[in-house]
């Protein structure tokens, strides 16, 4: 009773010894909450999950849609959005804060998380060390393990990490003949707080208990035995995440998520070079400076690294163990430098940036191995705690070796949210009477999902688990598009917009003919679209007909609305009087049959587009530019000041020049 007694006080500090370094690196580097200068946002933490946390503030609010949002492209389900980025358990955090204070509300939750990964680990380690000081160094170990620091920006899979060791001492609990529960529920768990981490934590799940089906001891039939309660176990933890997975694929159908890249990758391709893996491993170097170069995040301590090594050379282990070890560690290593291995840990689908989204596994073993060190040696307290001090320290170099000077993002979106949340709301208020459809749309942004942000039907939205079809009905109605996301790109012409149902613009530098002037609130202009369209409406069968692919992008609501009615409705012209001059380019006919131009290798090219402008209307243009150009310098419009260089993130139809 007294051991046991003793073990549990060590959850406590097992929770504040890895939080508390954690934010002694946050208050170092002055990220908020302990600096205004720096949020803690980096990459798609800044251009997506702010926007994706502010929508589940107001879908918990009763304000927005669960199942359904006009809040993205053209709307869409929320099954695989909420599915992926939403289930965690700390998300309701995010309700004790105003989403202007979302950037505080981030650290807050990133600090929580490491702090409850200290804790399951501590629960796992100490079941089997018996020891709260040892089991505190790999509690320690893992929850500021490198993985943790790298992908703490892609919060939503730490709650896999979370889970890993209790999914592991509900194995152990198998092999000890106890109850199977805890193994079926943190299975289940770990699976529907985000399938996708899910899916790793499946296969790391079979890794553990393979490596116990070879150290126990037990004889081979009770082995049996235990490999089928495995089995059932995981079929009901993994059957009991069927209502959030069916409904996920169902919703994921026609995305860029399932696009598979494994079978084109079979063989013996490999990911990095030998000695750059072996090099990181062994003294990590930071990586969060160039996502697209990413090594594998699982670096523990320079202490637990030694531990590690020490398995395999301490004489008082017994070689069965060091055998499963070794085996281990070796599919793990081909895990991070064979292609096809490193695809398959993926879900068979290369993922763009943020690599070896799997190494927590690699991490998880090393600490394993560390643990079966520490637990055939016996050492003084303080030599533990002075362990464990070191360990700590080594982790906290490490965080601070990947924050430290890195070009945070987010520091305006308090400002930002706090000056364009009146006009949304002004808006609103217009409407508040009305059950008619409208869409708004704005000439300036935060991201491209501030629609999500501020709770409006919008056209802008980006995430990887989006319908490329939908994509594509924006692109072949003007709007800009890649092959995450789709928006409104700043203005398109007043036809498309009428088509698309928006009602309302908020303007800054913007201005269109056909737009009615409605309110000014600060540096914002609204504008109000009197042809704004409604969500549904009666037309000829002959627009069935209408090849999408043959529409222009600059008269396609034009085209679109003809077919439909059956008579001419044009309110775009177009100019066709101008003249075309090629320096350094070529033209050549593509497999659609249009003309194209190209740069001829060796300098730059450029376009000299030649035209009399109408004197009393708006030029628009719609480019659209391969991603091998990447950027068009200008557009030459004489004597007319131009609003935009086209790139190849910029295909909308645009805003030329002002007559």
């Amino acid at each position: 009773m007294k051991e046991r007694t003793n073990r549990l006080s060590g959850l406590l500090p097992a929770f504040l010894i890895p939080a508390l370094c954690f934010i002694a690196v946050l208050y170092h580097n002055g990220l908020i909450p302990f600096g205004s200068e720096k949020a803690f946002f980096y990459i798609d933490m800044n251009y997506q999950y702010i926007s994706y946390f502010s929508y589940l503030k107001q879908m918990l609010a009763g304000d927005v849609s669960a199942s359904f949002t006009f809040a993205k492209l053209i709307g869409g389900d929320m099954a695989g959005l909420t599915a992926y980025y939403l289930l965690s358990p700390f998300n309701l955090l995010f309700m004790l804060f105003d989403t202007a204070n979302m950037a505080t509300a981030v650290s807050v939750v990133a600090i929580c998380k490491i702090g409850c990964a200290g804790i399951c680990a501590y629960i796992f380690f100490s079941h089997h060390l018996q020891d709260r000081a040892k089991s505190l160094i790999l509690s320690t170990g893992y929850a500021l393990m490198a993985y943790m620091i790298v992908y703490i920006q892609n919060i939503m899979w730490i709650d896999g990490v979370i889970m890993l060791p209790l999914i592991a001492l509900g194995i152990d609990y198998i092999y000890e003949n106890r109850s199977c529960a805890l193994y079926i529920f943190s299975l289940f768990l770990g699976i529907f707080f985000n399938y996708y981490i899910g899916f790793m934590l499946c296969g790391a799940s079979v890794l553990y208990f393979a490596y116990r089906f070879v150290v126990n001891k037990t004889v081979f039939r009770e082995k049996i035995g235990y490999t089928v309660k495995y089995a059932v176990s995981s079929i009901l933890g993994g059957g009991m995440s069927a209502f959030v997975i069916l409904p996920v694929l169902k919703s994921l159908e026609g995305t860029t998520k399932t696009e598979y890249s494994f079978f084109e990758s079979i063989g013996l391709q490999t990911q990095l070079r030998f000695r750059e893996l072996i090099k990181h491993l062994l003294v990590p170097d930071p990586v969060m400076y160039n996502i697209e170069i990413f090594r594998p995040s699982v670096f523990a301590g320079f202490v637990v690294t030694l531990l590690f090594i020490g398995f395999f050379l301490l004489p008082k282990i017994p070689l069965s163990k060091k055998i499963a070890g070794g085996i281990i560690t070796v599919v793990m290593l081909a895990s991070f430098y064979f292609k096809t291995l490193y695809l398959l840990w993926h879900g068979l689908s290369k993922p763009v940036c943020f690599e070896y989204r799997f190494a927590f596994v690699g991490g998880f073993f090393i600490l394993l191995f560390a643990m079966e060190f520490l637990a055939a040696v016996k050492l003084k307290r303080l030599v533990l705690f002075a362990l464990l001090a070191v360990n700590a320290l080594s982790s906290m170099w490490y965080i601070n070796l990947n924050y430290d000077g890195l070009n945070f993002e987010g520091i305006g979106f308090k400002d930002y949210y706090n000056s364009t949340k009146p006009a949304i709301d002004h808006v609103k208020d217009l409407e508040k009477d009305s059950d008619d459809f409208y869409r708004i749309e704005k000439d300036f942004r935060y991201n491209y999902n501030d629609a999500m942000t501020f709770g409006y039907n919008g056209l802008s939205h980006y995430s990887s688990g989006e319908k490329l079809v939908t994509r594509d009905i924006l692109a072949a109605a003007g709007y800009s598009y890649t092959e995450m996301y789709g928006y409104y790109g700043y203005g398109s012409n007043i036809s498309n917009d009428a088509l698309m149902g928006i009602k309302y613009l908020l303007y800054k530098d913007t201005y269109r003919d056909g737009l009615r002037e409605i309110s000014k609130i600060d540096d914002v202009t609204v504008y109000e679209n009197p042809y704004a369209f409604p969500l549904a409406f009666k037309a000829d069968s002959a627009v069935c007909d209408l090849a999408v692919n043959d529409v222009r992008r600059c008269f396609a609501a034009d085209t679109l609305i003809e077919s439909a009615w059956g008579k001419n409705y044009s309110m775009v012209g177009e100019i066709t009087d101008y003249t075309v001059t090629l320096d350094n380019v070529e033209t050549y006919t593509n497999e659609e049959g249009r003309l194209c131009y190209r740069i001829i290798e060796g300098k730059k090219g450029f376009i000299d587009f030649t035209f009399t402008a109408p004197c009393s209307s708006n030029l628009y243009t719609a480019v659209i530019i391969d991603g091998k150009l990447g950027k068009i310098k200008y557009i030459n419009c004489k004597d007319t000041e131009l609003k935009y260089y086209p790139d190849y993130y910029d295909h909308a139809t645009r805003l030329l020049c002002q007559m």
